[in-house]
């Protein structure tokens, strides 16, 4: 490489556009350095500190020049490594508003555990960062260091409760899995490397790793068997991190170990950056384009059978962990709806919009969900189940009311939010000529209506208490308050679920050029 390669590449290098990640960066050490140096009894203000700097980040988002999520035009920067685009920034965002949730919900969990905490904030903080790099990423370098970067920390946050047996299995299983995961990741990518990197043996030296050049090599050897096999084995490890099937195998048992706040981030912000990488990958110059009509049926296949799968074995649990678990791979399908017809109609100019909204309403639902478990189990976590809600509309009405809103947006209940986004995805579907895709997907809302309104039962309806011996009582159920600031976060995301399911279209219409 000449000097006047080098300086072509440093005259694109521009570290303010990585502000709001170098940021989190720092903001992750800064929290490690303040547990150490603040005395013991102000370690309760280094949460504190973490929420406001993800705020600040925030402001970054929203008002950083060319950070700005509102003004973004798409820009590539460091040579093409990274590409900044409108839709990249409105998913920085959703991962900020995730990570501040996910603060909130490990304040929860903490609060009678005798566990260290400062380090679970820095690696929810540094994670994000990776997810929020994950999204401009236009390199298959940059997208695997930003994909282990999340691995590696959610192997750490998953076995967090070293007290629990089930927390250490959890984050053991996990481990073992998503090795196994990476080590498909790195067959694709080898694959495509040496398939493009010198495909007619004329020594090229272009960079078969950048997403341009590799998309211009399957343009013309889009029908390669080794290509192909590089291009599935790229999109298992996404399959995998969003936990389609049939790579959702490690779900059920990892959900329910991992303390609360990480299972809330793997089922929120990890499944939102798989599908962020898809969006990548299948965008209008996007390196698997050229692939699409070999991909297409495949991605239906897959997106029916994990409708059908997450539904149905949702079902037969009442451990709320492993059903919150299984619906989220319905989700994860309701939102490869999306994505098939993101890559394979162009007249839906709206979809790419109509994916975000989902993905934030699901956010708004599932945290006020895990929110709500957060505040009634005390002294449980793995092991919270359906049947512990009996009497909690009696006991708690507010509380329940809340439960309600968030589960009745997840089962996709008008007026919610939850109701409009899947609303979206159905018309996109319809208008994409997706019928059997249609069908499938309403009748998994049906099915799904089961077993989350068989927790909103258990919650207002008394059941017949069963007969014990006589010289056993009856034990009455109680269930803890929730403090002023719990109360005011559950109610702003009941809220908010209630107002976007009311006037969701001026949103959607502000999205459409995503």
């Amino acid at each position: 490489m000449d000097y006047a390669s080098f300086k072509t590449i440093a005259s694109t290098q521009d570290w303010l556009v990585l502000l709001p990640e170098i940021t989190l960066c720092v903001s992750g050490l800064l929290l490690l350095l303040l547990d150490v140096f603040l005395p013991s009894n102000l370690n309760k203000w280094v949460p504190r500190v973490g929420i406001l700097l993800n705020f600040l980040v925030i402001g970054l988002l929203l008002f950083g020049g060319s950070n700005c999520a509102l003004c973004c035009e798409p820009k590539e920067f460091f040579s093409g490594m990274i590409l900044q685009t409108p839709l990249s920034q409105w998913f920085r965002l959703f991962f900020i508003i995730s990570n501040i949730a996910v603060f909130w919900l490990a304040g929860n969990y903490f609060k009678n555990r005798k566990l260290v905490r400062t380090e679970f904030y820095a690696l929810s903080t540094i994670v994000t960062a990776a997810m929020m790099l994950l999204v401009h990423s236009s390199h298959f370098v940059i997208l695997f260091v930003a994909l282990e970067t999340i691995a590696v920390g959610l192997y750490v946050m998953v076995a967090y409760d070293r007290n629990s047996e089930f927390s250490l299995e959890a984050g053991l299983k996990y481990l073992i899995m998503g090795g196994t995961n990476t080590a498909i990741l790195l067959l694709g990518i080898a694959l495509l490397y040496g398939i493009g990197g010198n495909a007619t043996l004329d020594g090229s030296s272009a960079d078969p790793l950048a997403f341009g050049n590799l998309r211009e090599f399957l343009l013309s050897n889009d029908g390669n068997l080794v290509a192909r096999m590089g291009v599935l084995a790229v999109l298992a490890s996404v399959a995998f991190k969003v936990g389609l099937v049939p790579f959702q195998i490690w779900i059920p048992d990892v959900y329910q170990g991992a303390p609360t706040p990480t299972t809330a981030f793997l089922s929120v912000s990890s499944k939102a950056a798989g599908f962020s990488v898809l969006l990548v990958l299948f965008s209008g110059n996007g390196v698997f384009q050229p692939m699409v009509e070999f991909l297409t049926p495949i991605l239906l296949v897959v997106t029916i059978v994990s409708l059908l799968y997450g539904n149905v074995v949702a079902l037969g649990y009442t451990n709320l962990k492993r059903l919150l678990g299984m619906s989220g791979v319905s989700h994860a399908g309701f939102l490869m709806i999306g994505i098939i017809v993101y890559i394979s109609a162009d007249s839906v100019s709206w979809i790419g919009g109509a994916l975000l909204f989902y993905l934030f309403a699901y956010l708004l639902a599932s945290y006020l969900v895990f929110g709500v478990m957060s505040i009634v189990s005390v002294d449980k976590d793995e092991s919270q189940d359906l049947y512990d809600y009996t009497h909690f509309g009696e006991k708690r009405p507010v509380l329940a009311a809340l439960l309600s809103v968030g589960v009745g947006s997840l089962a996709g209940i008008p007026p919610l939010v939850g109701f409009m986004a899947k609303f979206s995805l159905f018309i996109a579907a319809f208008q994409s000529g997706l019928y059997l895709l249609l069908a499938v997907a309403a009748l998994s809302v049906t099915i799904s209506i089961y077993y989350y309104f068989k927790w909103i039962r258990e919650v207002y309806i008394r059941e017949q208490v069963i007969q014990l011996d006589d010289d056993e009582e009856t034990e009455e159920k109680t269930f803890p308050g929730a403090s002023v600031i719990n109360m005011i976060i559950v109610s702003i995301l009941a809220a908010a679920i209630l107002v976007l399911g009311l006037f969701p279209m001026n949103l959607l219409s502000d999205w459409s050029f995503l």
